[in-house]
Order: structure tokens, then C-alpha cells, then sequence
């Protein structure tokens, strides 16, 4: 439809998630995610996934759990933290639509610094993988990109 959303963490200390939706050529006013209830020390990752956005983000201060909400009728779910507990990361994950699954890419735990990959099936999160087989490294996010042809005129 052409809307875009965005999503950020606050400014400094303040650990809250904000997001807004560019629609008719205009941007709606921030909004805090779940009224401060969800929290980042890292950048979120937001993703359109089959009919609605996705937001992954790295866990407050220590916590280098990975948690995910969806957008549906303009609320966020609940967070949930993504797959099973040996998901983490020290960064903010990475997410894109990829066919029919949503992907998320992150940087390890600590100085942990291989890349791990998941997919979501919108049931399900499959367990984490190394991306090359451990042989990619990164100091922070990595990124994600889809292409599909049909989105070329």
C-alpha cells in the first residue's frame, strides 16, 4: 500500500521502543511501544511480514535475549522472547521478509562475533544456524535485504 514504518530506541538511557507509520505522504506522531513496557540498549529491526510488521530487538542493558512483537490493528503483541534460550546477541538484530518466512540475523553474545541466523514461518521460529558456517564475523548488526522480482515495474 506504500506505508512505511519505522522504529527507533530512545535517546541516551532511555530504553523504550518508539515507532511511527509514513502513510498518504505523511509521518503519524511517535509512539512508545506498549507504554515503555518493552525495552532495547541496541537498535530495533522492523520488517513487513505477510500482512502486518514485525519488530525484533536486542533485551535492556545486560539482557542478551532476543525478544519480537507484531503489529496488527495498529497494538503490539506481547514480546516474546525468539526461539529457544540459546538465542542472544550483544546488538540489535537484522529482519526481512524472505518468500514466505521473515529472517533474523544477529551478532553473538559478547565478543561473540559470528553472525546467526533464524527463520519464522509465522508459527514457528526454527533454531539458530551460523550463517557460513561460522566463518562470517561481525563487531555489530548485520543487515538483511529480499529481492523479489515482482516488486520491479
Amino acid at each position: 500500500r506504500g506505508d512505511v514504518y519505522a522504529a527507533w530506541k530512545g535517546i541516551g538511557d532511555d530504553p523504550r521502543l518508539f515507532w511511527a507509520r509514513y502513510q498518504d505522504g505523511a509521518w503519524s506522531p511517535q509512539q512508545d511501544v506498549a507504554g515503555g513496557a518493552f525495552g532495547t540498549s541496541d537498535q530495533p529491526a522492523i520488517a513487513w511480514f505477510k500482512d502486518h510488521s514485525v519488530m525484533a530487538w536486542k533485551g535492556k542493558g545486560n539482557d542478551q535475549r532476543l525478544f519480537w512483537s507484531e503489529l496488527r490493528g495498529g497494538q503490539w503483541s506481547d514480546q516474546r522472547v525468539v526461539g529457544e534460550g540459546s538465542l542472544g546477541s550483544s546488538t540489535g538484530p537484522a529482519l526481512a521478509q524472505v518468500k514466505d518466512r521473515l529472517m533474523l540475523a544477529w551478532k553473538g553474545t559478547g565478543a561473540d562475533p559470528r553472525i546467526f541466523l533464524s527463520s519464522y514461518d509465522g508459527n514457528t521460529w526454527e533454531p539458530q544456524r551460523e550463517f557460513l558456517g561460522g566463518a562470517a564475523g561481525t563487531s555489530h548488526t548485520p543487515a538483511l535485504a529480499s529481492y523479489s522480482e515482482s516488486n520491479i515495474d
